[in-house]
């Protein structure tokens, strides 16, 4: 569904004045000078005097020296008004003075006294050199060392203010990362391949509250080797450190639906809404400077309209397919076959959440010199509630399929820093994050979907399929955790600045045990209303045994990287990463299947790897590390001009839940098993009797009809001895510069994905039987095991083996390869003020292998392909720009995708492989025989959108091939009118 919508109004950045503590809401910034002369307590000049002026809050620093009259100043561009100001000289008390803007002033002038200390003076003592040792903070919005990363950025308002915190949307205005109905998306890999984390450590979260002061960063590569287990992208969440500047934050967020713009079919469907979010946050110090902190709180309550084929309206049903009179008869079936389907829709639909992010640290500056203490240590929180009352909805679907959910994050994490023998920093972490997810369905009875054929005035015509009933899948519980600790310790070599060397170590438990009851009250197939009316369903599938699903695994890793600063402006990262996991336990063995497959049940993908990278960056000309904001947003600024890139690989990590299903799935008794009746064996359900007696609903076939319409042999899945975690090869080099005003970067990224997971059916015969005439596409089983009156299609007669269903070697074999090119524009930030504006576009393009076991197929499904990867997006374009003028602030952001590849389908298992992953064959009306078939075909075409239409056209008299058509662009635009006021400092 395209889906273009203009940002709601809101009353959002509504600052709120906590009691007695210092604040700026959207504080004025301009030029800010900071000037002052140093003396002695007897008036005397000190020349030389050092001065570190530190604005807040931001945490910016600028050193400089007294002249020797004593005088000194200190410009910042943008200004806050707010700064600490710190004063030594050798010899002397320190100074140190917060100082904070009056009024309009712009010039703050402070003046300091140094008194001598009350030590002896001694005789001058010659140093020729300090050992250096690492920082422990690095700047946030720094990019590592030949890197394709970035930190989101850019104007206020760039997602619509409750999404504030969401890292999904967050992470889509990143230029060159794909947004998929799945997740985020580098190289055309899947955001099963991302990793999500907090201060580096795995993060169960999907979104943080907005007010906690973060800095979001999204990596493509990066050549610290302890940057690991992802294969796609990692999104790193950092929450700060707390300061001595005391900062609070609030926003209150009111969305009204009739202020709400979409289009006809996007507010049928429920798309307007109401929204109230409450935030806030702040970060400062306690305890006279020993303890900082950092924290936000957020809660909110979505409400909009509950939707489904009951009450959606005639244009959205016509949307999907349906009509409104082909609807109303399904209702009067469904009234006469005794299967509810009202009662179960909520007075609306209802999203609420609530969440908590906090950190403490105990003294990790000595506040009086600026310079880190020798030990710290800190405390990070995380929890989150929420829940949904009404989850699965849909217009094609009764009330009555769908259900509700509930979730639960807890995360607990500690730090501990110090330097060793003066100049070597080691940090060690450790954190525990337990998750729960629970979801409910309304009403526990089997399913049913229902083929609805429709006509529609426009002489137009849809064929939809249509659920109803129960749907018992919802029935689930999942509970997740992790335990992860990290050592990492840093040092020059020899004691020169040249070579920084970084030693890492992460241990990594990752546990989960699901319970998942995927239809276990069965589901009923109708070919048409009229089937349904005279209750002659064409099958029945339903899962007899569903064990609690549980697997744990180890996963670690030591690395050592080299930063090998050659000059001050050329700097090489270089190092290596070995990875290793192990799973806690096996799926059992089951001789059966090594004696007919040559395959064990038994094999875990216990692996070690090790993974090289190397990257450079070549400042050809500095602009200084630093944050730039006003009233428009924020933005993080870089050299002015530089080519940076790098290459290495990139290996995903093998979660706990991969084994879940092979271990339950062994073909062994009292493993999983499902049962499947088609035709004369589908039995002839009875809603009304199912809903007083559960232990009435069928758990067999009809006898009497043939065997090969009976299937209920036990399904199989498990892992090939070669299975490994998938890698990327990934290079990717970036030139920017500037032009007059105007900055502007190009970056290409080249990935090729290896050991990218697949699947092979093993008893699959792959012995074509027979072909159909009229489309060439190979059958695999006999024509006795079709059902002739609805085309089902039995598959047992396709096996080498009947007494195993499905025996699933999940293997590790299949490639893909993704090339993109991203140009930026934008202005240079220090010389404009009042105006911003600026344009991403990426260019990209995959290319993925895969067979007809993962993909669609029209022939034997064993062969592999090349194609046109699922999520091969070719176009992204961001656009972003702002306006201020005196107190006010127009802002906007917006996005335009070019749409994901698919393949026209047919509708079930055509070719007998047991897989409804069937191509279609493009009939050419013109030459048809059969003239039903040729006035749909033309239907079809008439009705179908532009590209959808030659794409089809193009294609006519032969089979469809894979991601041959591209569905439509989508577009969003965010934009936000803002007043910020300054408000006194006290």
């Amino acid at each position: 569904m395209i889906f273009a919508r203009l940002q709601r109004f809101s009353i959002s950045a509504l600052c709120v004045v906590l009691a007695g503590t210092p604040y700026v809401c959207e504080a004025q910034t301009h030029a800010d000078i900071i000037r002052g002369t140093v003396t002695t307590d007897s008036g005397t000049a000190i020349p030389d005097a050092d001065v570190i002026v530190t604005m807040a809050p931001a945490r910016l620093s600028q050193a400089t020296k007294a002249d020797s009259a004593g005088h000194y100043s200190i410009l910042f561009a943008g200004g806050t008004g707010d700064y600490l100001v710190h004063i030594s000289a050798v010899g002397r008390v320190t100074f140190r003075k917060r100082v904070t803007r009056t009024g309009t002033d712009s010039i703050f002038t402070v003046d300091a006294k140094l008194a001598r200390t009350g030590g002896q003076e001694l005789a001058a003592v010659k140093v020729n050199a300090t050992k250096p040792k690492p920082s422990r903070d690095v700047f946030e919005g720094a990019t590592g060392t030949g890197a394709d990363e970035h930190v989101v950025d850019g104007v206020n308002g760039a997602v619509s203010p409750e999404l504030a915190g969401d890292l999904a949307a967050l992470g889509a205005t990143t230029p060159g990362v794909a947004s998929t109905p799945g997740g985020l998306s580098v190289g055309g890999l899947a955001a099963t391949q991302n990793s999500t984390t907090l201060n580096g450590m795995a993060f169960a979260g999907a979104d943080v509250p907005r007010d906690a002061r973060t800095t979001v960063r999204v990596t493509s590569s990066s050549y610290d080797p302890s940057l690991g287990w992802f294969g796609g992208l990692n999104e790193n969440v950092e929450l700060a450190k707390g300061n001595v500047f005391a900062s609070r934050r609030a926003h209150i967020t009111a969305d009204a639906s009739p202020l709400q713009y979409t289009d006809p079919v996007s507010a049928a469907a429920g798309q307007r809404f109401s929204n109230l979010n409450l935030s806030f946050g702040g970060d400062g110090a306690m305890d006279e400077d020993k303890f900082v902190y950092n924290y936000g709180a957020q809660a909110g309550r979505r409400q909009s309209d509950a939707i489904s084929l009951a009450n959606a309206g005639a244009n959205l049903l016509q949307h999907a397919g349906i009509s409104a009179d082909s609807a109303a008869r399904l209702f009067t079936v469904l009234g006469a076959q005794g299967v509810p389907y009202i009662g179960f829709t909520p007075g609306s639909h209802v999203m609420q959440n609530g969440s908590f992010i906090g950190r403490i640290d105990h003294a990790p500056y000595d506040w009086s010199n600026f310079q880190p203490a020798k030990t710290t240590w800190g405390l990070l929180g995380y929890a989150k509630l929420a829940s949904d009352n009404f989850i699965s909805a849909s217009p094609t679907a009764t009330a009555s399929r769908f259900g509700s959910s509930s979730q639960g994050i807890g995360m607990l994490q500690a730090l501990f820093s110090t330097y060793l023998h003066g100049d070597y920093l080691n940090e060690e972490r450790s954190a525990f994050s337990y998750s729960r997810n629970r979801t409910n369905p309304n009403l526990n009875l089997p399913g049913g979907n229902v083929l609805v054929a429709s006509s529609f005035p426009s002489r137009t015509g849809g064929l939809t399929s249509v659920a109803f009933g129960g749907n018992s899948s919802l029935q689930s519980d999942t509970r997740r955790w992790t335990w992860e600790t990290t050592s990492s310790t840093q040092f020059y070599a020899h004691g020169r600045d040249t070579h920084k060397v970084k030693l890492d170590a992460d241990s990594r438990f990752d546990g989960v045990s699901q319970q998942v009851n995927a239809n276990s009250l069965g589901t009923f197939s109708y070919n048409s209303l009229a089937d349904l009316a005279a209750n002659q369903p064409s099958s029945f599938t339903r899962t007899l045994n569903s064990p609690v699903l549980t697997g744990s695994v180890w996963n670690g890793y030591a690395a050592i990287g080299d930063l090998w600063r050659k000059s001050g402006n050329f700097q090489l990262l270089y190092g290596a990463r070995i990875e290793a996991n192990r799973y806690t336990s096996a799926p059992a063995y089951n001789p059966s299947i090594e004696s007919t497959f040559d395959l064990r049940t038994d094999n875990a993908p216990n692996t070690v790897h090790l993974s090289p990278r190397i990257g450079f960056t070549w400042v050809r000309s500095n602009g200084g590390n630093g944050i730039h904001f006003n009233r428009i947003g924020e933005f993080f600024l870089g050299p002015a001009s530089y080519v940076r890139g790098g290459i290495g690989e990139f290996r995903s990590i093998l979660p706990a839940n991969l084994l879940t299903t092979a271990s339950a799935a062994t073909g062994l008794p009292g493993g999983a098993q499902a049962l499947t009746c088609i035709g004369a064996a589908t039995p002839v359900p009875a809603f009304a009797a199912y809903l007083s007696n559960p232990a009435a609903i069928p758990y067999q076939c009809l006898a009497g009809a043939a065997p090969a319409f009976t299937d209920a042999a036990p399904a199989v899945q498990l892992f090939d001895p070669t299975y490994t975690a998938p890698r990327s090869w990934r290079g990717n080099l970036s030139y920017a510069s500037s032009y007059k005003l105007l900055t502007y970067s190009v970056e290409g990224l080249y990935s090729l994905n290896l050991n990218q997971p697949g699947r092979t059916d093993v008893n699959f015969s792959n012995a074509q039987r027979f072909t159909l005439s009229d489309e060439g596409r190979p059958v695999f089983v006999d024509p006795a095991n079709i059902v002739t009156n609805t085309g089902a299609v039995s598959t047992v007669g396709a096996r080498m083996s009947p007494t195993f269903g499905h025996v699933i070697d999940n293997v590790s074999n299949l490639t893909s390869r993704s090339k993109q090119v991203t140009v930026s524009l934008s202005p240079e930030l220090d010389k404009i003020s009042n105006w911003y504006l600026s344009l991403n576009y990426t260019l990209a393009s995959t290319r993925a292998q895969q067979s007809g076991f993962d993909e669609s197929t029209f022939g034997t499904p064993v062969a592999h392909q090349w194609a046109r990867g699922d999520l091969d997006i070719r176009h992204q374009i961001l656009l972003q720009g702002g306006y201020s003028y005196h107190a006010f602030a127009l802002t906007f952001f917006g996005r335009l995708q070019s749409g994901l590849p698919f393949t026209p389908m047919v509708g079930g298992d055509v070719n007998g492989d047991g897989l409804a992953n069937d191509r279609a064959f493009v009939f050419n009306p013109t030459t048809m025989t059969d003239t039903a078939l040729a006035s749909a075909t033309r239907t079809l075409l008439s009705s179908s959108s532009r590209n959808v239409r030659s794409c089809l056209t193009q294609q006519l008299g032969q089979a469809a091939a894979r991601n041959s058509c591209e569905g439509p662009w989508t577009t969003s635009l965010n934009a936000q009118l803002s007043y910020s006021g300054a408000l006194p400092i006290t």
